[in-house]
């Protein structure tokens, strides 16, 4: 019978192990894998290491293996309750949320709530063991209410890992886009939070810079292609990026592209169709251009980009009829009625301003 038991305990503590370990493979990999790289790098880098050679899932894979090894040694000590395998887990799940709390700058930033609720949910866990091991007086033999008391309690202790994790989502993309900045990766930092509403200033810098970036490549293919595809929440700064930027170049194209992105920003579409030379242009004109201009109904467009014209005009005409159909309407309505289907266009910019 003991033989019978052993075996029993032995598939709970495998089933507690794979749980657990999957739990954080997945949570370092997927939700924290570029910020634990990031503190990584900033470990290495403070030894007088080479930084960069951090490989997520490596890492996870190893600091799963240590959070397993710390599990099997609180198994192992004495008195502890033998059919709860998922309590061994506890320290590791709070080790795990410590770990993965790193901001940038602190490796303990935790804030007091975190730490309150992280206490509040390890109580309730070994509370939970407590009910449910002396109320229901159970027996080795209660298999299914064992392994569901296990997997109620795993899933408190994920919990504690999560609530003292770091979650700020804006953190994580800047992570992310400062890696591919130093690879030179442009158009991969443009694509980190493509579908994202919510930003900040620091990842709208990241943009910019990686728009010029792209337009230092080939001019054109950055600023006034690229710009209000994204919510931009900090006009003044983003002007104030342009002006150092048009200050700092000394290639006279260059400054007048930059101008002409300026004159984007300000809707000031006189300036835009006084100052543009679109002979300079071989068969496209950056999209920004050419829908501003459109809005300003610049005669010229149509002979110097046929194609392109008749398709951006397509568009225009689609917005104007959906405005039209709720030009009476209040604004935050109007404003909610054309986001979805022309929030990447200069149209919508044009009619609402910041984005």
């Amino acid at each position: 019978m003991n033989g019978y038991h052993n075996v029993d305990t032995g598939r709970r503590r495998l089933f507690c192990l794979v749980v657990f370990s999957l739990f954080s493979f997945v949570w370092l990999c997927t939700f924290q894998g570029y910020l634990v790289g990031y503190a990584y790098d900033k470990v290495i880098s403070s030894l007088g290491g080479i930084v960069g050679n951090c490989n997520r899932f490596v890492m996870a894979a190893f600091v799963t293996a240590i959070l397993d090894l710390m599990a099997l040694g609180i198994h192992r000590i004495p008195k502890r309750p033998a059919l709860f395998n998922s309590l061994d887990y506890l320290v590791p799940s709070i080790v795990l949320g410590i770990f993965t709390g790193f901001d940038r700058d602190f490796f303990f930033p935790q804030t007091s709530r975190q730490w309150i609720a992280a206490a509040v949910l390890a109580f309730s866990v070994l509370l939970i063991a407590a009910i449910i091991r002396y109320r229901n007086n159970i027996k080795p033999e209660n298999r299914m209410i064992i392994v569901a008391a296990n997997l109620l309690i795993l899933l408190f202790e994920m919990l504690i890992a999560v609530s003292l994790g770091n979650t700020d989502e804006n953190l994580h993309r800047r992570v992310v886009m400062e890696r591919y900045t130093g690879k030179e990766q442009f158009e991969k930092v443009l694509e980190v939070g493509y579908n994202e509403a919510e930003t900040d200033s620091k990842i709208e810098w990241l943009r910019l810079q990686a728009m010029y970036s792209l337009d230092t490549i080939s001019l054109g293919t950055g600023l006034a292609e690229r710009l209000f595809e994204y919510p931009v929440s900090d006009i003044e700064s983003a002007e104030t990026f342009l002006n150092n930027s048009v200050s700092s170049s000394d290639d006279s194209l260059t400054q007048a592209y930059l101008k002409n992105v300026l004159a984007l920003m300000d809707r000031d579409l006189q300036r835009l169709e006084d100052s543009i030379a679109l002979a300079q242009y071989n068969k496209v004109l950056p999209r920004y251009f050419m829908q501003a201009l459109i809005i300003a109904g610049c005669d010229s467009l149509e002979s110097y980009f046929p194609d392109q014209y008749r398709q951006e005009k397509q568009v225009f005409d689609s917005f104007e009829n959906t405005w039209k159909e709720v030009g009476n309407k209040p604004a935050i309505y109007r404003r909610n009625a054309t986001y979805w289907d022309f929030r990447r266009t200069y149209y919508w910019y044009y009619r609402f301003g910041q984005l």
